[in-house]
């Protein structure tokens, strides 16, 4: 799920589509519509075995991610990093000092704690991290520019 929330929060996606394109199978999309009421500007990709739908509610911007049995795994959503818990950005800003916050989405999976995806850039590297309420810090991917 990882490489999954990474892939579609950073990049572009590469399969994308209409509700019932791109392979979105019927288990997946009933399963958006029972969940999730008063959407717009809906997007599916599939990446792997997961279906993700990019969507508005409420002129906020969500990513669902669903099964291929229609199992609603996750939810996530783009943060400012002001909305950081402080002890989160206190602890980034002494582990990674020079580097500059890009992009933050917050996970909620239906399983386990809630988690921060946060993208980070320097003058040399960019790496996409993943950072628990703990505090714990899970390196995602790392690349020189």
């Amino acid at each position: 799920m990882i490489a999954v929330v990474s892939t579609v929060s950073f990049v572009q996606p590469v399969f994308a589509g209409k509700p019932g394109h791109a392979g979105v199978n019927k288990e997946a999309l009933a399963s958006f519509s029972k969940d999730f009421i008063l959407t717009s500007n809906v997007r599916w990709y599939k990446i792997k075995d997961v279906f993700v739908v990019d969507f508005y509610q409420q002129n906020s911007r969500y990513m669902a991610y669903y099964t291929e049995d229609g199992i609603l795994n996750s939810i996530s959503n783009t943060i400012g990093k002001d909305m950081l818990p402080a002890t989160l950005t206190t602890r980034l800003n002494k582990k990674y000092d020079k580097a500059k916050i890009i992009n933050v989405l917050k996970v909620r999976p239906l399983t386990n704690d809630n988690y921060y995806v946060i993208q980070l850039t320097t003058e040399s590297n960019e790496q996409i991290i993943k950072v628990y309420e703990d505090g714990s810090i899970e390196k995602i991917s790392s690349h020189k520019k």
